[in-house]
């Protein structure tokens, strides 16, 4: 009799064979004179949908909300002989070892599984991995665990799966039936969605300010030359929002003398940056790259099973105590690498020490350490996988290396009662930026300023710039990924404060997957590296208000299932409790959404330019009501949202104001006047910019 290993993936179970040896392979399993070993695939059983339940259920149905069934499970699709499989080994063996992904969901996988085959009277040990390689897992399994030590990391995990359906598919019907189109809604999908959303209302609410600046030419006697901008008197800002201010300081300080009269230097550094976890790979593989977080995600777990890299759904930057005799062991094996070799061979330290407190931190380390490499060959690597291992492999190296440090010069120079300032920066020890491969933005070391304070200096030439104020650029997925990161640092409640502390909204491991479920849903689009909200998100968003469906919109929700899901896996609060508490807020949800007053008619905004048929708001923008007239207006016009005011005063008067936030098929942002003529048009404004004026 043998025990049966059940991994998450195949390529898991492969490396375990590999690594305790003696095993045989057979189609579906392998077999050694201890273990039998098989996998899962992903999620094998997940909790039945509505209609499994009550054939009535497949109707959506306002008065049939909310639906709260007691929860019963079943295969995925296509998930059959993968169970089949499991089933017949389980009955030969005499327990069990869940082998699946150390965390959450790796152990909800593993207990469905367990459930739907009813498999209870088998005992369990868990095996918990950091990573694929070899030694790892032999350490692993001389330090496997009771299964039962981990009932509450399962209890947790499926009191966060069945509050997620219930909130989710009860929430999407109600708002679909209640408004006769898809709105799908989520715990964490709706408040990632709202933040796309906001930021996109600021964009649109935005009104730029036209503003000047004043840049000064000045020799000293002793022929060095350099330059300075002007310093508002009011808050030594250094634009101006007051027309013709600038050009009279210009006039004023022409070919005038004035002194230095601060010259100051400062050594500052720039600390070694911290290892990646998941976030903050896939924001630095966007920013890099241009890289989906999902793409990263993929990337990595495809570098992990290939045993390249450590266990990538990690929300630590920090490796334990316990693992600096490894990483002496990984930075021997990179020694032999052709790229990676020459930074650990000319860095200044020969290992990472583990009194390094921004590299070892036990109690900054949660399920799963920072990423790093394992030290196994990665040659032959291509595209994404290279360029990932590279980002890992150079963060990791870059740990042997000291701060950057930089020499940063501030001049004030004065004028006629005018004060201009100079800032440079200069190298001084390029630091762990050696193997950052960033040095070539800090330009050469030898570019200091030769001025000292009491020098005298003429003015040699003024130049005037204009500009105006922009608003604020839209998320891309890197800073997306950032902003759900942070989500919930503002709130008030000490607990909820604390329960968002380090997760904020989703998890690592399910933050690319939020976004990519807001683009198949049509509520978040792609254009270039940045993320735009559609006209349906901004009409859910402010549907959800209407229906006073706040929690729904705002972090709070996730901030405070998060704070009980964690004392629920500490053992600090009941399930049940949590349980009842959901049924009952979905419960009032749908109470909300089904009795709330909203105002949500589409009227007319003016008549069609072409036939003079009343023009309505449509879901993507408006079009013309008679069948048989083509005229529509877009919600969005090269990456900007249309106004209802602005399609008024084009379709009515023929002609908008000046608009800004438009985007050119080449990147650039432009402003224009629309014009009606047989379709949307563009009028152009020419702007003139600046002008210089010199003196020798």
């Amino acid at each position: 009799m043998k025990i049966l290993i059940i991994t998450e993936k195949e390529s898991a179970a492969r490396s375990i064979s590999h690594a305790l040896g003696g095993f045989r392979q057979h189609r579906e399993y392998f077999e050694s004179p201890e273990y039998y070993l098989t996998w899962a695939r992903g999620h094998l059983v997940v909790l039945k949908e509505p209609e499994d339940y009550h054939r009535s259920w497949r109707k959506w149905s306002l008065a049939q909300l909310p639906i709260q069934p007691v929860f019963e499970l079943k295969p995925q699709k296509g998930a059959g002989g993968r169970l089949a499989c499991i089933s017949r080994l389980a009955q030969k063996a005499t327990g069990l070892i869940n082998a699946c992904d150390a965390g959450r969901e790796g152990e909800l996988i593993f207990r469905y599984i367990v459930d739907f085959l009813q498999l209870h009277q088998l005992p369990h040990q868990r095996l918990w991995l950091s990573a694929l390689t070899p030694a790892t897992i032999r350490q692993a399994f001389n330090g496997l665990q009771e299964g039962g030590d981990y009932d509450t990391l399962y209890q947790a995990a499926a009191c966060r799966s069945e509050g997620d359906w219930l909130v989710g598919i009860n929430g999407t019907r109600a708002m679909t039936c209640r408004f006769g189109e898809l709105l799908t809604v989520g715990r964490v999908q709706t408040p990632t969605l709202a933040l796309l959303v906001e930021r996109e209302k600021a964009i649109e609410q935005f009104k730029p300010r036209p503003f000047w600046r004043l840049a000064a030419s000045f020799r000293t006697e002793e022929e060095t030359i350099y330059t300075g901008q002007w310093l508002t008197q009011k808050d030594e800002e250094e634009r101006s929002f007051i027309t013709g201010e600038v050009e009279r300081v210009a006039q004023e300080i022409e070919g005038a003398r004035g002194a230095v009269i601060e010259a100051r230097d400062r050594v500052v550094t720039e600390a070694t940056p911290l290892l990646f976890d998941l976030t903050s790979c896939q924001r630095e593989a966007n920013r890099k790259l241009g890289l989906t977080a999902a793409t990263t995600l993929r990337t990595l777990q495809k570098l992990y099973e290939k045993r390249l890299v450590s266990y990538p759904r990690t929300d630590s930057r920090y490796l334990p105590r316990s693992v600096a005799p490894e990483t002496d062991r990984i930075l021997q094996s990179l020694r032999e690498d052709p790229i990676f070799g020459q930074f650990i061979d000319q860095a200044p330290r020969r290992r990472i020490s583990p009194d390094n407190r921004r590299v070892f931190h036990d109690g900054n380390v949660t399920d799963h350490h920072g990423l790093i490499p394992t030290g196994e060959n990665g040659h032959g690597l291509r595209g994404n996988d290279l360029a990932i291992y590279r980002l890992i492999t150079c963060r990791f190296i870059a740990q042997l290396y000291p701060a950057a440090r930089f020499s940063e010069q501030r001049l004030i120079t004065e004028v006629r009662g005018h004060r201009f300032i100079t800032r440079h920066r200069t190298l001084i020890a390029a630091g762990w930026k050696t193997i950052e491969a960033t040095r070539d933005r800090i330009g050469p070391a030898n570019e200091k300023i030769d001025v000292s304070k009491g020098q005298n200096v003429k003015v040699t030439a003024t130049e005037i710039s204009s500009d105006e104020t922009k608003p604020p650029g839209r998320y891309t997925e890197g800073t997306l990924l950032g902003a759900m990161e942070r989500a919930g640092k503002e709130l008030e409640e000490d607990q909820l404060r604390e329960a968002m502390r380090g997760r904020g909204l989703g998890t690592a491991a399910t933050r690319a997957a939020i976004i990519e479920r807001l683009k198949e849903v049509d509520y978040v689009t792609a254009v270039g590296k940045h993320l735009q909200p559609t006209a349906k998100a901004l009409r859910l968003l402010e549907l959800l208000g209407q229906v006073e469906a706040d929690p729904l919109r705002q972090p709070e929700l996730t901030a405070h299932w998060e704070w009980r899901i964690h004392r629920i896996e500490r053992g600090d609060e009941s399930p049940q409790a949590f349980r009842r508490d959901v049924r009952d807020f979905t419960e009032e949800l749908m109470e909300r959404i089904r009795e709330a007053k909203v105002d949500s008619e589409r009227g007319s905004v003016g008549a069609c330019p072409s036939c003079h048929s009343p023009v309505e708001s449509a879901r993507q923008g408006w079009h013309c009501t008679r069948d048989d007239c083509p005229v529509t207006i877009p919600a969005f016009l090269l990456q900007r949202r249309l106004k209802e005011s602005e399609v008024m005063a084009l379709i009515n008067q023929g002609k908008t104001a000046l608009l800004s936030g438009f985007t050119s098929k080449n990147g650039r942002k432009f402003s224009a006047k629309l014009f009606w003529d047989d379709g949307i048009k563009f009028e152009f404004v020419q702007r003139k910019r600046s002008r210089r004026r010199s003196r020798t």
